[in-house]
């Protein structure tokens, strides 16, 4: 993923700097963000919209 993100031949790649991780779609992937920022920082503030997810056009 990283080589597609960045090309195959950037320097951080051939510099070994680049770590890729995988979720479970969007929402996964701002949970794991948000526990590594915690887990980096505990005293940072995330900021959310509430409700957190998007509500269908139904609902509103």
């Amino acid at each position: 993923m990283a080589e597609l993100a960045f090309g195959a031949s950037h320097s951080a790649l051939i510099a070994n700097r680049v770590r890729t991780v995988s979720t479970p779609g969007g929402t996964g992937a701002l949970r794991v963000a948000a526990d590594f920022i915690a887990r980096c920082n505990p005293n940072a503030v995330l900021w959310v919209s509430d409700p957190t997810w998007v509500q269908p056009y139904w609902f509103i």
